[in-house]
């Protein structure tokens, strides 16, 4: 009996770890997406050329809508971490103005 218990623990840490990293993986994945967008906005946003203009622009909506999505994905996972949020994982992301 008491191996079926510590088996069953065990089967939990698992479980949770992978979910845990899932979602790590899933934030990290989500920020570098968000990060370059922000970037290509802001190379090309003061251009004179209306087609890399178009490129900034286009760049600055799937930043603001990573950083919607992100945003609410974080909500919905804050319990994975209890308050305790990996340094390189951010709470939110500012939208891009």
């Amino acid at each position: 009996m008491w191996n079926d218990y510590t088996h069953e623990l065990k089967k939990v840490d698992e479980r949770q770890y992978e979910s845990k990293k899932k979602v790590e993986d899933t934030a990290r994945a989500m920020i570098a997406s968000y990060k370059s967008d922000v970037e290509t906005y802001n190379q090309y946003k003061d251009s004179t050329n209306a087609e890399k203009q178009s490129w900034a622009e286009q760049a600055k909506m799937r930043a603001n809508v990573t950083a919607n999505s992100y945003n609410e994905y974080m909500l919905k996972n804050s319990y994975v971490w209890n308050a305790n949020i990996p340094q390189d994982i951010k709470g939110t992301l500012p939208l891009v103005k």
